[in-house]
């Protein structure tokens, strides 16, 4: 398989493509890693934009325009083994006021809503279901 972004994309073109793969399975919900063929090389690109971009932006609202990306950047990281995800997640999390907790899980909530993503019937607007989606998702 070939990589699906170039070393010179950026984070809302990575949102667009992924949004694009998503809205072709509209027969049934989104099994991110069936639907979406991203490489390794593309998880690892993602990563570090977002890595970079974490350390630019510093507010909540900053992750509104690539929440898919960021999602399916968590899914392909726990599907290549790249990091435990529930440990990346559980110490980021712990790291933010509570606040901020609660406007990023409503907006992954919202983003696995509106993208029709699949949730394994898990209660993925509190912090343990959203890890059991991804590394759900990342497995299927």
């Amino acid at each position: 398989m070939s990589d699906l972004f170039t070393p010179y994309a950026t984070l809302p073109e990575m949102e667009k493509l992924t949004e694009h793969y998503c809205q072709k399975n509209v027969d049934r919900s989104v099994l991110v890693t069936n639907n979406i063929p991203i490489t390794q090389a593309d998880m690892k690109l993602m990563r570090k934009y977002f890595e970079s971009y974490i350390n630019m932006t510093g507010n909540v609202s900053a992750y509104f325009d690539v929440r898919l990306a960021l999602i399916v950047s968590w899914i392909f990281a726990e599907k290549y083994h790249y990091f435990d995800f529930e440990k990346y997640f559980i110490d980021w999390i712990e790291h933010l006021p509570q606040h901020h907790v609660r406007s990023y899980l409503d907006l992954f909530a919202a983003t696995i809503l509106e993208f029709d993503l699949e949730t394994f019937g898990e209660d993925y607007e509190d912090i343990a279901g959203l890890i059991h989606v991804v590394k759900k998702q990342a497995k299927a």
